[in-house]
């Protein structure tokens, strides 16, 4: 069983978020500025043992029109999502997946959610209701080739 803490983005759990997601693909990312981070914990010989990590943005509520922009503040985005190695396949990601989606409904249910998932991860979306919603990105910035090229995903809302 997974637990999931809401945690605030303070210096600390940014060093952890970065070290989580520095061993589970080979690249340090942080937790964006404006965003929201999820730890989650699994026990393992009796210890609390932090397996995974994810950010993600509420929609901006006072955005009445979504724009252009695939990313755009108009949308509850999912930023990012890391589960390490051992623990993937069990259903912590989907977990935390999931508790992000509620809290975003909460937020505004009206809103899709969308992403932008390394190709290795599309399938897993897929098995979450994620749909293609555009062009594949390619990233020239990212080191890793894990993210050179980045799948636009979208969930609409729940009817």
């Amino acid at each position: 069983m997974v637990e999931i803490e809401h945690v605030s983005r303070n210096g600390k759990n940014r060093h952890l978020f970065r070290q989580l997601a520095r061993d589970t693909c080979g690249e340090v990312f942080d937790v964006p500025e404006e965003d929201q981070a999820v730890f989650a914990y699994a026990q393992k010989h009796g210890q609390k043992v932090l397996i995974g990590v994810a950010s993600y943005r509420l929609a901006l509520q006072t955005m009445l029109e979504p724009g252009n922009i695939f990313l755009s503040p108009y949308y509850h985005v999912l930023t990012f999502l890391f589960v390490k190695r051992d623990w993937q396949g069990l259903g912590h990601g989907s977990a935390i997946v999931k508790d992000i989606e509620r809290r975003m409904a909460k937020h505004d249910a009206s809103r899709h959610v969308r992403i932008e998932s390394a190709a290795k991860a599309v399938p897993f979306f897929q098995a979450l209701e994620y749909k293609v919603a555009g062009d594949i990105v390619e990233s020239i910035c990212s080191g890793s080739p894990l993210f050179r090229e980045l799948h636009r995903m979208e969930k609409l809302p729940s009817s």
